[in-house]
């Protein structure tokens, strides 16, 4: 089952155990499965920019291991003026604050991960919808930050 044997184990282990189990669950039954995972903060907050690694998985190094695509989304305009400047954005940019980076941090089958995202899009906090960027909101982007 999904709910660890044994309450005494460290956490990590407990999760591995989880991850583990979700793993085998899509391969046995024949469907895909997505699983959310929480970012540790403690290393977030260390770094100048908190665009997320893979060491920033809560308390489970498994989860990424056990995956096959492993995404993270990063939103640099939610931590304000000088995150949006670390992350390369322009804070006075009306679209910058509400652009997210959809970061490919491993993906089986031979696609690299890499510090530039893999895709952008333009997050809508009143309603929490994700939308496509236009080509002009592409062109307003910049260098450093568009997709290869």
């Amino acid at each position: 089952g999904m709910v660890p044997s044994d309450s005494r184990r460290k956490r990590y282990e407990e999760l591995g155990e989880i991850s583990r189990f979700f793993k085998e669950l899509p391969k046995k039954y024949g469907f895909v499965m997505f699983v959310l995972c929480q970012l540790g903060t403690k290393g977030l907050a260390q770094r100048s920019c908190r665009r997320p690694q893979l060491d920033d998985v809560y308390e489970s190094g498994r989860i990424p291991q056990d995956c096959d695509l492993f995404l993270a989304i990063y939103w640099p305009g939610r931590y304000g003026a000088g995150e949006l400047q670390k992350a390369g954005y322009d804070p006075t940019n009306a679209l910058h604050h509400n652009t997210v980076e959809v970061l490919v941090m491993k993906a089986r089958g031979g696609v690299a991960a890499g510090a530039r995202p893999h895709t952008c899009q333009r997050f809508e906090p009143a309603h929490v919808r994700y939308h496509d960027l236009t080509d002009g909101e592409w062109r307003q982007l910049p260098e450093k930050v568009r997709p290869r």
